[in-house]
């Protein structure tokens, strides 16, 4: 459940951003977020 709700903030959160991030910071950002969610899981 807290994957999804982490996930849905994420979400609203780049939708929002989306104008004024620059990509690459984007890229690093998701990166950094996945590997965070990975460790999560274990």
């Amino acid at each position: 459940v807290l994957v999804l709700v982490v996930r849905e903030v994420v979400v609203r959160n780049l939708e929002q951003s989306l104008t004024t991030i620059p990509p690459v910071e984007l890229v690093l950002a998701s990166h950094e977020l996945a590997e965070n969610l990975e460790e999560f899981k274990t």
